[in-house]
């Protein structure tokens, strides 16, 4: 039994003496790891593996395609963004961005206001952002290709703007793949930049 004791009491002894070196007796060394408050530092989010895609600011500068009604051909506006905290939430502010008045009055935006974005989804591994439309205006089942083209293209124009990342985009409706071609474009196909539809260099913000 007093062999016992003793064994203990060494045990104790030893702990006791590790835990002073350690510093969580001395002060030293806090108990509970100290973190920053939230929000109290921009945190970068790396999405292109080089350089942060979007920084949660709270604002950010994105090139938003316009419509030239001359040409019917995009061109891209500087625009300042309202940041958000979300990557995602971001990319809704810049798609929100198109349907506002250009500060150019020779131009007007190529996203109608009856487009309405419910919400946007980003597939890294394919470089693929999913844009969900709301609806599609019945005006569109009889539109001219140039005014469809133009929307969506602006929209894919804007979006691969913002990083390397973004390279293509799909589009759903209501969080479905959509079986419809208005203008003739086929809305359930993968879209990518086209150097067709541009038109012009980027215009300083109003």
């Amino acid at each position: 039994m007093m062999v016992v004791t003793l064994l203990l009491m060494v045990i104790l002894a030893v702990t006791a003496v590790f835990v002073w070196k350690s510093g969580l007796l001395s002060g030293q060394v806090p108990l509970v790891e100290a973190t920053s408050e939230s929000g109290s530092s921009p945190q970068n989010i790396d999405v292109t593996g080089t350089e942060p895609l979007l920084k949660a600011t709270d604002s950010f500068n994105a090139q938003i395609f316009c419509l030239d009604p001359s040409t019917f051909l995009l061109v891209p506006e500087n625009r300042t963004i309202p940041g958000a905290i979300h990557l995602m939430g971001r990319v809704m502010n810049v798609l929100e961005a198109l349907r506002a008045t250009p500060s150019s009055p020779s131009l007007q935006p190529a996203v109608p206001p009856e487009i309405q974005f419910r919400t946007a989804f980003f597939d890294r591994d394919n470089r693929t952002i999913y844009i969900d439309l709301v609806n599609v205006p019945e005006s569109w089942q009889s539109a001219d290709p140039l005014q469809v083209g133009a929307c969506l293209y602006a929209i894919v124009h804007t979006l691969s703007s913002l990083g390397s990342e973004f390279q293509f985009t799909r589009f759903l409706i209501d969080g479905r793949e959509p079986e419809i071609s208005p203008g003739g474009f086929l809305l359930s196909e993968v879209f990518s930049p086209s150097e067709d539809w541009i038109g012009g260099q980027a215009n300083p913000s109003g």
